[in-house]
């Protein structure tokens, strides 16, 4: 790859690498910096998660987004739900936090972005 760089072959933009943790994202950008002259920030380096959020935050438009969507981990759902469960209505006695999750998720992932398919 340092090769097609330098001989022009391909743009810094042109490469896509894909790893499973950002500590090896970080060391693979950190070698491709000191074996090539140029802005490693622009290639595709990451890991597959941290990639489509970038792919989606230049997309967003094209994915039907709002600019400023958030991606939720489990624990940031888990903290959503808690604290919507504190409402007077509600209580984390008759609907337990996990559970609300797995329905919300399950749900998720039945719907595509234009249509429902009923589960």
């Amino acid at each position: 790859m340092p090769r097609l760089i330098s001989t022009g072959q391909i743009g810094p933009a042109g490469v896509l690498a894909v790893t499973f943790t950002n500590k090896a994202a970080r060391e693979m950008q950190t070698r491709l910096a000191a074996m090539i002259p140029v802005n490693v920030r622009t290639m595709w380096i990451g890991t597959f998660h941290g990639l489509c959020n970038r792919f989606l935050r230049a997309h967003y438009r094209d994915a039907g987004l709002p600019q400023t969507f958030q991606i939720l981990d489990s624990g940031d759902q888990q903290a959503a739900i808690k604290r919507l469960l504190k409402s007077p209505e509600l209580s984390d006695e008759k609907f337990p936090p996990r559970a609300v999750q797995s329905f919300i998720n399950g749900n998720k992932e039945a719907c595509a972005p234009t249509a429902c398919r009923p589960r």
